[in-house]
C-alpha cells in the first residue's frame, strides 16, 4: 500500500503532461498528422487551371516582401496571396474591413477552400489548425511553405533549359 501512495504522484504528473510540447517546431509536427496537407505541385496545378481558393500567407510583411508565391511566375497575374500573419490571424480572418483591402469577401466558413503557407511551413500547420479550431472546414497548409515552393519554381526554370 505504501508504494502505491508514491506511485499515484508520478501517474498523475505522466497523464497531465500529456500534450506538452519542448517547442513550436515539435508541436507542427505533431500537428502534421491532423492537418491537412498540400504539395507544392497540387497548388501550382491549382493556380495554373485558375481553381477558385484563398492563399493565405501567415509569414511577416518582411518575408512577404522578400518573394511571395505567384511573384513573377507564369501563372494568373492577377492572382496574388492574402497576407495575414500568424500574430493576428485569429483576430482578422472573420473581419471584413480587413478582406475590403485585397478586395474579397470574408471566407466562408463551410464552403471556402483555404490554403496556408508560411516560410517552411511549420506557422501555417499552426495556422491551419488555429483555423480547424475557429470551424473553418475547408483548410489546408503548403507542405514545405514557401521555401519547397521556390525550389519547385527554380527546379522547372531549369528543367526549361
Amino acid at each position: 500500500m505504501k508504494k502505491l501512495i508514491y506511485l499515484i504522484p508520478v501517474l498523475i504528473l505522466a497523464i497531465a503532461c500529456n500534450g506538452i510540447y519542448e517547442n513550436g517546431k515539435e508541436l507542427a509536427m505533431d500537428l502534421k498528422f491532423s492537418v491537412n496537407q498540400i504539395s507544392v505541385e497540387d497548388l501550382k496545378a491549382k493556380l495554373e487551371n485558375d481553381e477558385a481558393f484563398y492563399l493565405i500567407d501567415v509569414r511577416t510583411n518582411a518575408e512577404f516582401e522578400e518573394g511571395f508565391i505567384n511573384d513573377n511566375y507564369d501563372f494568373n497575374m492577377y492572382f496574388k496571396p492574402v497576407i495575414l500573419p500568424r500574430g493576428i490571424l485569429e483576430f482578422k480572418i472573420d473581419d471584413p474591413v480587413y478582406w475590403e483591402d485585397f478586395f474579397e469577401d470574408v471566407p466562408d466558413k463551410e464552403t471556402t477552400e483555404i490554403i496556408i503557407y508560411s516560410q517552411n511551413g511549420d506557422r501555417g500547420l499552426l495556422s491551419a489548425n488555429t483555423l480547424l479550431q475557429l470551424g473553418y472546414k475547408n483548410v489546408s497548409n503548403l507542405d514545405g511553405g514557401f521555401d519547397k515552393w521556390q525550389s519547385l519554381i527554380v527546379n522547372d526554370e531549369v528543367a526549361k533549359k
